[in-house]
């Protein structure tokens, strides 16, 4: 009898162990769960920060290509006025030139 009710509690122990061991393991399984979609949103945010930093970039570029190109037409004309300027001061000298 004392062997049998050993035996009985020694099963029960087991038993408990293992749904204690289910139970932790079912734990450490939500755990990964958890973590696995956290890395998922963190991994979703991170590329469209990145999409968003790329067409930032982009826009920029763009930005500073018309500036650029801005920039050269207004000195282009500036240089044309410059040199229309140039031309007519030396047409005048030229002329005064002719008279003396």
């Amino acid at each position: 009898a004392k062997l049998s009710a050993a035996a009985k509690a020694a099963s029960e122990a087991a038993r408990q162990n293992a749904r204690n061991a289910a139970k932790a393991a079912d734990a450490v399984l939500a755990a990964f769960a958890v973590g696995e979609s956290a890395l998922e949103s963190w991994s979703a945010a991170a590329e469209k920060a990145t999409l968003d930093a790329a067409a930032e970039v982009d826009a920029l570029a763009a930005e500073h290509d018309r500036g650029v190109v801005a920039g050269g037409a207004d000195v282009t004309a500036s240089v044309d006025e410059a040199s229309a300027s140039l031309a007519e001061q030396r047409a005048l000298l030229d002329a005064a030139a002719g008279r003396l």
